[in-house]
């Protein structure tokens, strides 16, 4: 046993390194099993599957480097998507003016309340943000009359339209929310002090941090990103499924802490992030394509998150 604790030590130490190599390796293996995995095609329905991921992803390595946890995303994305759907149908497309930063808001005001939960009425974030994803969720259920609604086509083809023949805003959306999390993280007083926060929370506040403040501050980020996923979901499928995203918070989970960021806070990595967000997007379009049984998906992501902790406590252990 501590000779298995000393190698994952030392897996730990080559951090983004070690996990691109696992990146590549997982790549190579997949396409030699299988001869779909690297055509155009399906790298074409990775990139458009992983956004969604990506997008949560970054939202769940700011939570998470400030010392939280954020369960809620599904439910939030869903219910933000169903509105958004409504109103379009109701309203037409040319709503959308109006439709998409209304969901927006609605995501935040989410994460608002997720954020007050937490830090003015003492709420475990794990119970308050599975209470959220659960009134979310059952609330798009109501207003959708749990059946799956379609949005008008040209909502979607706006979002597929190359911008002057350059990068769609499908794929456009996700790069700017990856570059802007990075230079929030690494570059600003903010992301210092969310770190701060989640390796010391009482040691900030000494410093002079208004941890509340900012704790409040990264899960309405959380809330926002959500909300994005969901009008992404409209955007991609040109409608919503309340069925959709059961999966979603445990994938973003995953991808973080497979890409570096300290579950216990304190530490969060945007480059290790997306390289965790492809393992995990592309693990689950090779099992489509081996046609492994859906509940065994499930099994096998869940290994991952149990691998993903361990690396991660093997990380904290040698920081101390």
């Amino acid at each position: 046993m501590q000779q298995f604790k000393s190698t994952l030590q030392k897996i730990a130490r080559y951090d983004v390194i070690f996990i691109f190599t696992v990146m590549v390796v997982l790549l190579i293996v997949f396409s030699v099993a299988s001869p779909f995995f690297l055509t155009s095609g399906n790298l074409v329905n990775i990139g458009i599957r992983i956004v969604m991921i990506l997008i949560a992803a970054m939202g769940a390595t700011l939570v998470i480097s400030g010392g939280g946890i954020d369960m809620s995303q599904g439910g939030i994305a869903i219910f933000t998507a169903i509105v958004l759907v409504v109103i379009l149908r109701y309203k037409g497309v040319g709503a959308a003016f109006y439709a998409v930063p209304f969901a927006l808001f609605l995501g935040a005001f989410a994460g608002l309340i997720n954020g007050l939960g937490i830090t003015i009425i003492n709420i475990n974030p794990f119970i308050m943000t599975i209470g959220m994803m659960m009134i979310a969720r059952s609330s798009g259920e109501l207003v959708s009359g749990d059946t799956t609604l379609s949005a008008p086509p040209e909502f979607a083809a706006f979002f597929f339209t190359g911008i002057a023949g350059t990068i769609i805003p499908y794929l456009l959306i996700p790069i700017v929310i990856t570059a802007a999390m990075f230079i929030l993280l690494s570059k600003t007083k903010f992301g210092f002090r969310v770190k701060g926060i989640g390796s010391n929370s009482r040691a900030a506040e000494y410093c002079g941090v208004r941890v509340v403040r900012y704790q409040i501050a990264i899960y309405v980020i959380m809330g926002l990103l959500s909300a994005l996923v969901g009008i992404m979901l409209v955007a991609r499928a040109s409608g919503a499924n309340p069925a959709e995203f059961t999966q979603l918070p445990l994938q973003a989970i995953a991808a973080v802490i497979i890409g570096g960021t300290s579950f216990g806070g304190g530490k969060g990595t945007v480059v290790g992030t997306l390289i965790g967000v492809v393992i995990v997007g592309s693990m689950e379009n090779f099992l489509n394509l081996v046609r492994v049984d859906y509940y065994w998906q499930f099994v096998v992501q869940g290994f991952i998150v149990l691998a993903a902790v361990c690396l991660d406590h093997a990380i904290r252990r040698r920081d101390i």
